[in-house]
């Protein structure tokens, strides 16, 4: 991380900037927001949420979702195959993509779940506006084991549609056969229809079963938009749309017309006032209607009725606090004896507004039948990481063949930490996301595996500071992880909104690459050490000894270390000062034949004989010890500063016979934009020793590890 100490100190944060400036290959302006139109006006007809003007952005645990080529909707002879199985192990349900809008339906023995698809934009960020290009299809037997199908059908197949947006839509059976309403961006609602609920499907009419101008008390291109059907108790269809206003139709027998006027929904909207997103449903001969209330952000309310032409009587409402969206969308099913509420929210990596996932908690009812209000939990319906025991995961791999440094050219890669499992080397790094003139942007953390350090897999991003009570968004500092029995710990810095400064927390799991159990209570605070700086408690390592004594080593500008309890999670005695020399922050601890190592970020001095007046950028320095606890020699330089980097940080660890260093320089350029401080990439080369156990300079290599290693 950035280390600001000693002379150091007395940069200015406009100086800083500056540094930020200087050390960024290109600079890119800010991505424009798009506002809200002046003047306009919630529900009533003048507007009900701007469709193309929301904004939000955030993440938190579980894969960076990737953008998904167009899949194909049957095989040659038409049936449809599954494209994947997954383990829900917490909330949002699906973390391979984002996905909004959920539809449920229940039929036979199985849930069937539509869900809208955002999409991220080309260059893998957060997109500023809608991109939703498809629809997404799951289905369940038993709400932990969830199947995958293609998608539906291609938004393209509705040739009267010229929006090319696949907004929300809701499937179900009639008759053996199967109906899904769909959506557009302002060009209305189409009905396709299957013979199976995979599909395939096709365009029933070829053309709008509602079309904007049946939308007779809005103005605005959007309103005929999130159907939801009814097909009541005596065999009357209905559907139900809008944005802004409410409408609702009856359908005829065939799904596929209209039968009879549109009509506005009679409902007592009191201070809950109609947006989008409705959801029609019947409990105990009661109908209930659930919608999105209000706008950035729009909160779920719902009206109940004694019939479907109302008048509906407003309860107020249903489920509140989005988590990073500033949109929601309900879905309601009963499914094995069980209520569920599904819903979405932005809290996956590089969720937003605009990259939304799905969820689920359970439902329940109040004796005089309304419904009690939903709280939004991580665990969801799955008990969180308990699911781990019985074959869940959060994460789909994607194979990697490196070519050389840096490692990984897709994102951006910081604080490399390694470990050794087996015949396994598990690479963990910080996910820099700074744009601009931004500096530190460090999103979540990825996780990445290796046999022979030349293919890899890559977990995207396993794990994120906002995963931790009181941590604050984009705070991703280094981290170690480290196995002791038969379970994992990950010491993390991040900025602690309850206990100031910068914190070192904890995580645990049962396998190298999730899910993880975040604790409340940090390691480390802040007040714990005499450091004169708010970050001064940063960086972990962690080395467990030959006799299982477990030691936390971090620090910026000081070097502390403190023995661990056998939990691992607490701090067993004195923090002790070891006073390193030329110390700046990144320290790893190691162990070599007996004599102990700890490798660090430090800087060259213009007085080297007495280490003052450091210059210039961060190098790789190390110190050796004969008791962990010291005394500490300075040994030297291990490197020399890294391409384009102002910090360096190392991780060593032997690997099949030999011994690698990570660090990282900021010398990949993604889209265009270079590296900087805040963007850096991961880079490997092979360490050596000499016969009396110092280590021999590392050249940085372009060319990295070029043959596996066996």
């Amino acid at each position: 991380m950035f280390s600001l100490k000693r002379t150091f100190l007395v940069l200015s944060v406009a100086a800083m900037a500056a540094a930020a400036v200087q050390l960024t290959a290109q600079d890119q302006p800010q991505r424009p927001r798009r506002q809200r139109p002046e003047g306009a006006q919630f529900g009533g007809g003048q507007f009900g949420g701007d469709r193309q003007g929301q904004r939000g952005q955030r993440r938190q645990r579980g894969d960076r979702p990737q953008p998904d080529a167009a899949q194909p909707a049957a095989s040659a002879n038409g049936d449809v195959k599954p494209t994947g199985e997954y383990k829900p192990v917490d909330n949002p349900v699906f973390k391979h993509k984002y996905t909004a809008d959920p539809a449920p339906v229940v039929i036979g023995d199985t849930l069937w779940l539509i869900t809208s698809h955002d999409h991220t934009a080309e260059n893998g960020r957060p997109n500023p506006n809608y991109t939703m290009k498809d629809w997404c299809l799951f289905s369940t037997k038993d709400m932990k084991t969830w199947t995958e199908w293609p998608a539906p059908i291609p938004v393209s197949d509705f040739k009267w549609d010229t929006t090319h947006t696949a907004y929300a839509a809701q499937m179900i059976e009639r008759d053996g056969k199967y109906y899904l309403y769909t959506s557009t961006n302002g060009a209305g609602i189409g009905v396709a229809v299957a013979d199976k609920p995979e599909g395939p499907y096709k365009d029933a009419i070829g053309k709008q079963l509602v079309k904007p101008e049946d939308c007779f008390a809005t103005q605005h291109t959007w309103a005929c938009i999130d159907p939801t059907v009814l097909i009541d108790d005596d065999g009357q269809a209905y559907l139900i749309w809008g944005n802004g206003h409410c409408y609702y139709a009856k359908l005829k027998k065939n799904m596929i017309e209209l039968d009879g006027p549109v009509k506005s929904l009679d409902v007592d909207w009191k201070q809950y006032r109609f947006t989008e997103g409705p959801w029609i449903h019947k409990y105990n001969g009661k109908y209930y209607l659930t919608y999105a209330s209000g706008f950035m952000p729009e909160r779920i309310a719902y009206a109940m009725a004694d019939s479907i032409d109302g008048h509906f009587e407003a309860k107020g409402i249903l489920c509140d606090g989005n988590k990073n969206t500033s949109t929601n969308h309900p879905g309601i099913a009963q499914f094995n004896g069980q209520w569920y509420f599904f819903y979405h929210d932005g809290t996956l990596p590089g969720g937003g507004s605009y990259n939304r996932s799905v969820c689920i908690d359970k439902l329940e009812y109040n004796p005089d039948g309304t419904m009690k209000q939903i709280v939004m939990t991580k665990e969801g319906i799955f008990g969180g990481n308990s699911a781990a025991s019985e074959g869940g995961t959060m994460t789909n791999p994607v194979d990697v063949k490196t070519t050389g440094n840096p490692l990984f050219k897709d994102v951006w890669t910081a604080d490399p930490a390694a470990l050794v499992d087996g015949d396994t080397l598990y690479l963990y790094a910080g996910h820099d996301d700074a744009h601009g003139r931004e500096m530190f942007t460090i999103k979540a953390w990825r996780a990445y595996s290796t046999k022979d350090l030349v293919n890899w897999k890559s977990y995207g991003d396993v794990l994120t500071s906002t995963d931790f009570p009181y941590g604050q968004k984009n705070t991703c500092w280094a981290a170690q992880v480290v196995k002791k029995g038969n379970t994992y710990y990950w010491y993390v810095t991040i900025r602690n909104d309850k206990y100031g400064g910068q914190s070192i927390n904890v995580a645990t799991s049962d396998s190298p690459v999730g899910p993880w159990k975040t604790y409340e209570k940090p390691v480390v605070v802040d007040n714990l050490t005499n450091g004169f700086m708010v970050w001064n408690d940063i960086d972990p390592t962690c080395l467990i000894d030959d006799d299982g004594t477990a030691w936390l080593c971090w620090g910026n500008g000081n070097c502390y270390l403190a023995k661990l309890k056998d939990n691992m999670l607490e701090l067993d005695g004195e923090i002790i000062d070891l006073k390193m020399t030329s110390y700046e922050e990144g320290p790893w601890l190691y162990k070599r034949n007996g004599l102990y190592y700890c490798i660090y970020a430090s800087r060259p001095y213009r007085d080297e004989a007495n280490h003052k007046e450091p210059q210039g950028n961060e190098v790789i320095a190390y110190a050796t010890a004969e008791k962990i606890t010291g005394p500490w020699t300075y040994r030297g330089q291990v490197t020399g500063s890294a391409r384009n980097s102002f910090t360096i940080h190392p991780a060593v660890v032997d690997f099949k016979g030999r011994t690698f260093l990570f660090y990282h320089n900021a010398a990949l350029s993604i889209n265009g934009e270079g590296g900087a401080l805040g963007r850096r990439a991961v880079c490997v080369d092979e360490m050596f020793f000499n016969e009396d156990g110092t280590i021999k300079p590392v050249r940085q290599t372009n060319e990295g590890i070029t043959e596996p290693v066996k």
